[in-house]
């Protein structure tokens, strides 16, 4: 499903990133540079889940909307369990950002505004793809110490998707449940 491969790279660098700049930075180095301002995430053993919050391509007939619902659900509704390092708390949001605005072969991406106080972020990332059209990212949410939750909106145009648009919504959160097992 060719035509829904790109959101995948750009859900996976939200998660990725969960961290961010200041207000709208114009470069890389001034986003690791703000980004390196937000609170850095405690070491130790995280679990994180992603649930689907917002589903919808209008335009698409029922039955093949609830088929394409159920897919990105069960992606959505995964859970997983990581160990962060020292060595990787200690770098904080840094490197995360600094990848987001790398690209990633045809795949174009910038953010519109990324701005962090305190603990809360709200940052926009506008992508597009010769012949896929474009998707716009927001992602809002808590970046503390042991747990981070991001909700995330993707909403793509694009002439391969029927009716031209798709608006899909994740709840992201990672939470620090204990030491990482040696």
């Amino acid at each position: 499903m060719r035509k829904l491969a790109w959101i995948a790279p750009i859900a996976t660098l939200a998660l990725a990133a969960c961290g961010s700049s200041s207000d709208t930075p114009q470069t890389e180095e001034e986003m690791a540079e703000a980004a390196a301002q937000l609170t850095k995430p405690t070491p130790g053993q995280y679990k994180s889940t992603a649930e689907m919050t917002e589903f919808e391509v209008p335009g698409l007939p029922p039955a093949q909307a609830d088929q394409m619902k159920q897919m990105f659900a069960g992606i959505g509704a995964q859970e997983s369990s990581y160990c962060l390092t020292q060595e990787q708390a200690d770098e904080g949001f840094e490197q995360a950002v600094k990848k987001m605005g790398e690209t990633d072969g045809d795949m174009d991406c910038k953010f519109d505004h990324f701005r962090v106080n305190g603990d809360d972020l709200d940052a926009q990332m506008s992508c597009s793809a010769p012949g896929e059209g474009k998707a716009t990212m927001t992602m809002t949410g808590t970046l503390a110490a042991e747990k981070q939750v991001i909700d995330m909106k993707v909403a793509q145009e694009s002439s391969q998707i029927p009716g031209g648009k798709m608006n899909i919504g994740m709840k992201i959160t990672s939470e620090r449940v204990g030491e990482c097992a040696s």
